[in-house]
């Protein structure tokens, strides 16, 4: 996708890459379908930092491939972010908005 290959140019001009981490990362969290952790992509990745399920099954699995996808987009176009993954429903549409609102009260 064209906005997939300029974004680093971008972060490039408007933040400071320079190290691949720091202590100042951004704290990001998916709510969505939970994560595959058995992708190979997923292996041994550090900024994955914690994984929650707010429905039935666990965060580490992800029935459909939404959070999964997502995360491994937000992976590619960064290096400076830790990531939050919230299973927050089981299929690709989200019916009950009050799920949203209770991860957010949970969530530090």
């Amino acid at each position: 996708m064209k906005w997939q290959k300029s974004f680093p140019s971008l972060l490039d001009r408007y933040f400071d890459r320079s190290q691949e981490r720091s202590s100042r990362a951004l704290k990001l969290a998916i709510l969505d379908t939970g994560i595959d952790a058995s992708h190979c992509y997923f292996d041994n990745e550090p900024r994955i930092v914690e994984k929650k399920s707010w429905v039935t099954g666990p965060a580490h699995v992800d029935n459909s491939g939404h959070g999964t996808h997502i995360a491994g987009i937000v992976l590619d176009l960064t290096r400076n972010v830790d990531l939050y993954i919230a299973r927050i429903t089981n299929k690709r549409h989200l019916k009950d908005m009050d799920a949203i609102s209770e991860v957010y009260i949970h969530c530090p």
